[in-house]
């Protein structure tokens, strides 16, 4: 059993967007398209006095160099839920090489994106002495926002609500990292998109939220890549793009899966082997034809085979013992 050169890539920058090659999706269509890791890296601070801090990014924001994709509470951060709009909030952007207006040209549609993988991830910075307090994770399932709660409004999540999701993992405060991963949810996270969304309340599907030691404030790095392709006539570096429909099928199931890809503090090398035999566990036992039918129909082209070898014999001996 073998993966497709494009499939094995697309698997290893879902499980390690950090490090992993540019990767494209190996899906319908196949065309020539520009692979592009962006990122942003930093720290926040999750302040004294409030049980909450926090970084909350967007991968589809990071398209364009000039829109806030990140946002991190600050040292007078006072709210107790996550919010991408309020005051004493720090905003960022990544460095992708495009900016919104090369993809937002009206009519034209000569540049078009989409995500193909994207990772967050913190750790603990600051003294051992104020170390401790909860790091809470979460990819939302249907990548609805996380800094509106319900989804839309202008209140954002807080630690009860975030843990209310059965895919929340819970952390201590540690130098490792923790991260969270991208899934493809559905259909349209395949399609290419010649618009970025509004940046607001309705975007931020991915964040980690800190409930610090309310005595003292503390400093967390962040790292946010985000791996797109671009295609349009303006785009250059174009390479070709392949479509594997039973690699693509097999990496987006097993990554569908709640425990697959889910938040975690593990080794990136971990992550990328425990994917990967999920991967080829389903391509074992969920594609049918490959166990079974390959098998059975290889056993039918030998029979014939035989069959028509003896046939071809005895027409010869016939003809031998007539002459």
């Amino acid at each position: 059993m073998q993966l497709s050169q494009v499939t094995a890539e697309y698997v290893r920058a879902l499980a390690n967007p950090f490090t992993a090659p540019p990767a494209s999706i190996p899906s319908y269509p196949a065309l020539l398209s520009k692979r592009q890791v962006s990122f942003v890296r930093g720290s926040f601070v999750v302040p004294s006095g409030s049980p909450i801090g926090f970084v909350v990014c967007d991968p589809s924001l990071a398209s364009a160099n000039d829109q806030t994709c990140l946002v991190t509470s600050s040292s007078t951060y006072a709210l107790t839920t996550i919010q991408v709009s309020a005051a004493n909030v720090v905003t960022a952007t990544s460095n992708s090489e495009y900016t919104a207006a090369q993809i937002n040209t009206a009519g034209a549609n000569t540049l078009q994106y989409r995500v193909v993988a994207a990772g967050l991830r913190v750790r603990y910075s600051d003294t051992e002495l104020n170390r401790g307090g909860s790091v809470l994770a979460l990819h939302h399932p249907q990548h609805l926002s996380l800094a509106g709660f319900p989804p839309g409004a202008t209140g954002g999540y807080t630690i009860a609500q975030l843990e209310s999701y059965q895919e929340t993992r819970r952390f201590p405060a540690t130098r490792n990292w923790t991260t969270v991963l991208y899934k493809p949810v559905d259909n349209s996270d395949l399609n290419f998109f010649d618009a970025i969304p509004s940046n607001n309340n309705e975007q931020f599907f991915m964040a980690i939220a800190v409930q610090g030691d309310a005595s003292a404030a503390t400093t967390w790095d962040y790292e946010f890549y985000v791996q797109h392709e671009f295609t349009g006539s303006t785009v250059r570096g174009k390479t070709q793009s392949a479509v594997d429909f039973v690699g693509f099928s097999a990496a987006h199931t097993a990554a569908a899966a709640p425990d697959t890809l889910a938040p975690h503090a593990d080794p990136d090398h971990v992550v990328h082997q425990n994917f990967l035999s999920s991967v080829f566990e389903h391509l074992k036992n969920g594609v049918s034809w490959v166990k079974n039918e390959g098998v059975q129909a290889l056993h039918d082209v030998r029979g014939i085979v035989q069959d028509v070898s003896g046939t071809v014999r005895q027409v010869g001996s016939m003809f031998a013992t007539a002459a």
